[in-house]
């Protein structure tokens, strides 16, 4: 698949995702993506874990979060500099303020997954609705115009082999795993 059609097929999902525009999924999608912002849902999930006293699982969970925050949000996004779809297509402008930085991959998204997949590994009946709020979080974001399906691709997969492949290696250097 070459560049130009990569870019016209995301173009069209896009485009496709615009037409469901109402003002009842306008004001969720508006709600996951402020629940995304700053990662504010996951400090609330962590907070709930510190005061139930399970500070080793909170630990974790800083961990997950800061480091897919970090390595997607600083590393990655500079590898890939790409202009978000409201830049590209005028004719739909966002429904929020747009974000700063390149557009791959999707920080709401990486960081959502990741802690995702860490509640999954620390309590599957926290982790699966986690992971419907992540996917809601990560299509929020194409929603409101501000990422690419890859976008959102890529920040799923980052933040997955994050907590997965490095969380680990971190909490085992610093003696928690």
């Amino acid at each position: 698949m070459n560049y130009e059609f990569e870019r016209r097929l995301e173009g069209k999902i896009l485009l496709h995702i615009q037409k469901m525009h109402n003002p009842v999924l306008d004001k969720i999608m508006l709600i996951a993506t402020i629940l995304g912002n700053g990662g504010l849902i996951w400090v609330a999930v962590i907070l709930g874990y510190i005061i139930a006293h399970r500070r080793k699982e909170a630990m974790i969970l800083i961990i997950s979060l800061a480091l897919c925050a970090f390595l997607n949000n600083i590393i990655i996004k500079s590898f890939f500099k790409r202009a978000r779809p409201c830049d590209i297509f005028g004719n739909y402008p966002p429904l929020i303020k747009r974000p700063w930085g390149s557009s791959c991959p999707s920080g709401h998204t990486a960081t959502s997954f990741a802690m995702a997949v860490a509640l999954c590994k620390l309590n599957l009946g926290i982790g699966i609705p986690a992971v419907i709020v992540a996917a809601i979080i990560g299509f929020s974001r194409m929603y409101l115009f501000v990422h690419y399906p890859s976008d959102v691709i890529i920040g799923v997969i980052s933040g997955v082999l994050i907590t997965l492949l490095v969380t680990p290696i971190v909490l085992g250097m610093l003696g928690l795993a």
